[in-house]
């Protein structure tokens, strides 16, 4: 096998992998937008179920998937990834004993759980930047953006 026959390979299992992965999530009740028809880079966007203006992708790192915040369904992650943790798991569910028809049932309801989960800490972290922001300063209002430039300061007019 040479190794763009590699690269085909694993792209269309990424893509497969997907595509299951966005079933169980459509069975969980959530929507999602699958972008698997691209060649390079693809992903799952899974919008807000609580219908908040941000929402997550799922796309794979290595040997596994993440999951990481996102505005739409066409824009560029930001923030810091969580693993969704599906081999581990599928592992674990198969330890126990139960037979593969049970097993995929319990991995599909923690896949969900995963996802739901991740969208609760998201909230969590808006309001704690929310908090952030002080109204009763002496200053009026003010406002802590988390690691953004001000350029403001530094902007100077054509004439001294």
């Amino acid at each position: 096998m040479q190794f763009l026959e590699y690269v085909d390979y694993r792209n269309r299992e990424v893509r497969l992998h997907l595509r299951i992965i966005a079933g169980i999530l459509k069975l969980g009740g959530l929507q999602v937008y699958v972008r698997t028809k691209v060649r390079f880079d693809p992903y799952l966007f899974v919008f807000d179920p609580d219908g908040g203006k941000n929402g997550l992708r799922i796309y794979n790192v290595g040997g596994g998937f993440a999951m990481r915040c996102q505005r739409r369904e066409r824009t560029e992650p930001y923030g810091r990834s969580a693993e969704l943790r599906i081999e581990e798991d599928w592992t674990s569910i198969l330890d126990d004993n139960k037979n593969d028809e049970e097993a995929a049932k319990t991995l599909a309801k923690d896949v969900i759980e995963q996802v739901q989960e991740f969208f609760k800490e998201q909230k969590k972290a808006e309001k704690k930047l929310q908090a952030l922001s002080m109204d009763d300063g002496p200053f009026g209002t003010v406002s802590v953006q988390p690691d953004v430039p001000d350029y403001s300061n530094s902007v100077k007019s054509g004439q001294y």
